[in-house]
């Protein structure tokens, strides 16, 4: 039996849309198996090599690093961390373990651009970010983040930090207390090497120790231990965004309806006596008394 080339060609779709029903199925029963927490042995095959390379990988990073530290006595230089409302705390709490005695020390720059700095914040940031390299030098050396008021005006609110401030958090496992050292960072001169020489420096000498009452403490403060710090930084942050024109307008629209409110109540007997009395009702028309 003979096949013409132009037939053979037109069958071409027809076996192609006969496949796309089988590997729409195909892929449906993966996504089923998946759902179940089972994968096809192929997808588990390749998962299976993708973490070994992974892991190859990360004790490649980790045996380079030991020889770099050997060789010259230097550590990996650490990323700058970048909090937010919705990170911070996991951020701070990420290297400790479970019964740690020795507090893991994080240190923290606020820091913002125009709205909250005015533009003036950007040396101390830079000097911040080059500590990076200086603290690599070091055995001993604090994790670094950054706090942009900017982009995080609810979470500075909660925590009532002003720009160019230096936190010093001490973090423990919970429920232990987080003592906070705070200073204030010279906006003109500041550079990578002050960071490093505060940091060897005596802390008490450099830093000023937040209360754990303060009613702002992020940890211990009474907002933070009643969840009110985020409404709080919520409130003030609204606040701030409203024009300062319509605030005047609200204020003068409610005292200006206080003292009417007033004036009303205090001239209530004086209209009562001003109002003419009474006059008597005459007789009825045809009355004997007219």
């Amino acid at each position: 039996m003979r096949f013409s080339t132009s037939a053979a060609l037109l069958a071409l779709p027809i076996l192609s849309a006969a496949e796309s029903p089988f590997e729409q199925y195909k892929a449906q029963f993966q996504n089923f198996l998946g759902s179940f927490g089972a994968k096809p042995a192929a997808a588990a095959a390749k998962e299976a090599v993708k973490d070994a390379a992974g892991a190859a990988a990360g004790a490649a990073t980790n045996a380079a690093a030991a020889a770099a530290h050997a060789a010259t006595g230097t550590h990996p230089v650490q990323a700058v961390e970048v909090l937010t409302l919705g990170n911070w705390k996991d951020a701070l709490y990420s290297n400790v373990q479970a019964g740690q005695t020795t507090p893991d020390e994080w240190w923290v720059l606020v820091t913002g651009r125009n709205k909250t700095c005015f533009g003036q914040c950007g040396r101390v940031e830079s000097a911040f970010n080059e500590s990076a390299t200086l603290f690599a030098k070091q055995d001993k050396q604090p994790h670094l983040a950054l706090l942009n008021c900017d982009d995080q005006p609810v979470l500075c609110n909660a925590w009532s930090a002003s720009t160019s401030a230096l936190w010093a958090f001490q973090m423990l496992p919970q429920p232990a207390t987080v003592d906070i050292w705070r200073r204030r960072m010279n906006i003109t001169t500041t550079t990578a090497q002050d960071y490093v020489d505060i940091y060897n420096a005596e802390r008490s000498e450099k830093f000023e120790l937040y209360n754990h009452d303060g009613w702002f403490h992020p940890f211990d403060g009474p907002l933070a231990k009643y969840n009110l710090a985020v409404p709080i930084g919520y409130f003030f942050w609204v606040f701030n965004v409203i024009p300062s024109w319509v605030m005047m307008i609200g204020v003068s629209f409610l005292s200006r309806r206080m003292m009417n409110r007033q004036m009303g109540v205090n001239n209530e007997p004086a209209r009562a006596a001003a109002a003419p009395a009474a006059r008597p009702r005459g007789a009825a028309p045809g009355d004997a008394r007219s």
